[in-house]
């Protein structure tokens, strides 16, 4: 009876329960920081190989993404992932032509518009034609394995930059933590390893955004253009990653200051530079309005930005309850209230993560695979 008691205490108040023990691990460590063993846990935590221990993570991250790898296309948004398989579907029977991506929906129900050639002109297909190669080249896996892979080599590429991103801001451990999180975090395991573009784009652009650090540490050219190359994919396979740019402006503004960047030629032209090839890509399009899905009500079809429905799903149900489980809320209350000069750049990433969910308003409520993008931050 007492065991049936404790378990019918712990799953009616386990939120409680929780914070306690949340409290007492704090209190140790308060108890810790103030006593000589901090200084032999940190002696211990020296010793420890830094790059060993995100290898290890890498590869238990690696892991624990394939469950389920070789399942059909019936899990969670299996209506997205079938629309972006489709595509690299069409190319493995017809041929790879990235001008004319086109899939297996005819109706009028994407466009309005009768699609009797099954264009698909949404993202520019960069991800389709990696899965296609990869499928080409090693055909021993079906196209589902591939297509799950693929997002999931671009999820380890994303950990390891932001691992990177986190040493040069925080410290070489502040970046591991960072690491840890985007890996292991249920609700990100689920949705890089999915058969959609969205963890290519967030690769990119986490790219770029350590290609520009570099450009600003060094001041080479070289750095600057692989910023544009990555940024610039990143914007042909999903605009969203515009969001991903406020932190390039207080990195350019801590450096040269915000009056004197009109005058920086060699930024003016890298910007340029980006946006040419997505307005390009956006140009070619028009010629196929039946290819082109509706989407404006993304932004705010239903009128639903800022009402009290957008802050519960998104910031109730989204971020604290499915994202952070609850008790990450408060690693990430304390690291925002953690002000350092040296961690600003992080301010500016979140605002353009919040900037992006006020902006892409009903999408972000009504399907949380957008939130994908918002994971690094």
């Amino acid at each position: 009876m007492n065991q049936l008691a404790l378990k019918l205490f712990l799953t009616k108040y386990y939120d409680l329960v929780f914070v306690f023990i949340l409290l007492l691990i704090f209190s140790i460590f308060l108890f810790l920081s103030k006593s000589s063993l901090t200084n032999r846990i940190n002696l211990i935590l020296s010793k420890i190989p830094i790059k060993f221990l995100l290898f290890t993570f890498l590869v238990i991250g690696f892991i624990v993404r394939l469950y389920g790898i070789t399942n059909p296309l019936a899990d969670w948004h299996s209506f997205r992932q079938s629309d972006t398989a489709s595509v690299t579907r069409v190319y493995l029977e017809d041929g790879l032509n990235l001008l004319y991506p086109r899939y297996h929906d005819y109706s009028t129900t994407q466009s309005g518009m009768f699609n009797l050639q099954g264009f698909r002109f949404v993202e520019f297909p960069i991800y389709n034609a990696a899965h296609f190669f990869l499928i080409r080249l090693f055909p021993t896996y079906s196209l589902e394995v591939w297509g799950r892979l693929l997002s999931i080599f671009s999820a380890l590429v994303s950990a390891y930059i932001i691992f990177l991103i986190g040493r040069r801001f925080i410290s070489k451990w502040g970046g591991l933590f960072s690491a840890f999180f985007y890996l292991f975090i249920p609700f990100n395991i689920y949705f890089t390893r999915v058969i959609l573009p969205e963890p290519m784009m967030v690769t990119l652009a986490l790219l770029a955004l350590w290609s520009f650090i570099q450009f600003i540490d060094s001041d080479k050219t070289l750095y600057l253009l692989g910023a544009v190359i990555f940024m610039a994919l990143a914007l042909l396979i999903k605009p969203y990653a515009i969001f991903y740019t406020p932190p390039l402006f207080y990195l350019v503004s801590q450096k040269i200051g915000i009056k004197k960047i009109l005058g920086q030629k060699r930024l003016l032209a890298a910007g340029l530079l980006t946006i040419v090839p997505f307005v390009l890509w956006r140009i070619w399009m028009q010629n196929f309005p039946e290819g082109i899905p509706f989407w404006q009500w993304t932004l705010n079809g239903d009128n639903i930005r800022f009402k009290p429905a957008f802050w519960y799903w998104l910031f109730g149900e989204r971020i604290t309850k499915l994202i952070l489980g609850y008790w990450g809320l408060i690693p990430f209350a304390f690291g925002i209230m953690v002000y350092k000069k040296t961690r600003v750049f992080f301010y500016f990433l979140l605002l353009g993560m919040l900037l992006y969910m006020g902006v892409i308003a009903t999408a972000n409520v009504r399907h949380d695979y957008y939130q994908t993008i918002v994971i690094p931050s």
